[in-house]
């Protein structure tokens, strides 16, 4: 099966602060996809400084993945991809919650919700048989004689090391070099999905679940020795809604990065009580290049 992945160009105040990283997630779904044996092609539409017309004819299936900000930009991108005859799949944060809204437009086919890989991967298989089964398909919403459907949610992915690396190869890495930390080119590392707390600004513990689930140290290691030998990254931003969750594990990863000789300069989203009560880490990021921490205004 032919896939294309897009992730549509942003707009007003992300656009102007300039920040450009990978689109982690869709690259997820992209490896995996990889993996089962599809022929996997992403578009990342806001490195591009000219509009780009896509060519949908040929590709099965268009996966997007949209936030709120960008949700006008990623109809008109399903629109043109139903017109030219492709399934569409919409994904993220935005669809997830307005579920019954993007259907309504008929340009979107099937929402997913929640982590993408292990449901795209079953819509896919639905798919290709050609026969519907689509209620069997856990995780997604879709209409059926005018009627929203709603499957039972898919469970959440436990071993996060059983997934592969981002899928990176398939976009051009040097296109985000123009996001700098400091002198250094830097590109985000995810190294654990769900968080405990219940932030009220924040929608995360519905997304990935209340439940924290943290890759193994040295998956984490390994993907960092591809980032800086691989595509010459010399600083990562780990983009764990709480890297510091685990002060054994954060010793253990900041260790890691000097053991393995990664001059890494990094920055990541940490709790300012945990912070605090773990001088000991503290004193080991800094050892190993960190050189930021991010704190959010937090529930009580």
């Amino acid at each position: 099966m032919k896939i294309l992945l897009i992730n549509p160009p942003p707009i007003g105040t992300l656009k102007a602060v300039g920040v450009l990283f990978p689109p982690l997630g869709l690259l997820y779904v992209a490896a995996y996809m990889e993996r089962e044996g599809h022929q996997v092609v992403v578009k990342d539409l806001a490195v591009r400084k000219r509009k780009e017309d896509i060519d949908f004819r040929g590709y099965d299936v268009v996966g997007i993945s949209t936030d709120t900000t960008r949700h006008d930009r990623a109809l008109g991108l399903a629109k043109k991809a139903k017109a030219g005859g492709c399934t569409v799949v919409m994904g993220g944060p935005h669809p997830c919650f307005v579920d019954e809204q993007i259907l309504l437009t008929r340009c979107v086919d099937f929402v997913v919700h929640g982590e993408g890989e292990a449901t795209f991967s079953e819509l896919a298989a639905a798919l290709g048989k050609k026969e519907g089964g689509f209620h069997a398909v856990r995780g997604i919403s879709f209409l059926s004689n005018g009627d929203i459907v709603r499957t039972p949610r898919q469970p959440f992915i436990e071993d996060l090391d059983s997934l592969p690396f981002p899928a990176r190869h398939l976009i051009h890495m040097d296109d985000y070099r123009r996001t700098r930390f400091g002198e250094r080119d830097i590109t985000p590392v995810i190294t654990s999905r769900g968080c405990p707390s219940q932030c009220a600004f924040c929608s995360s513990s519905i997304f990935f679940g209340m439940r924290w689930r943290p890759r193994s140290v040295e998956s984490v290691l390994r993907e960092l020795e591809e980032i800086y030998h691989r595509y010459h990254f010399s600083a990562v931003a780990f983009v764990d809604d709480t890297f510091n969750i685990s002060s054994k594990r954060v010793v253990a990863i900041s260790r890691g990065i000097v053991e393995r000789k990664l001059d890494l300069w990094w920055w990541n989203l940490s709790r300012i009580d945990l912070l605090l009560r773990n001088e000991e880490m503290v004193e080991e990021m800094a050892k190993a290049g960190a050189k930021a921490v991010f704190i959010g205004v937090e529930s009580s």
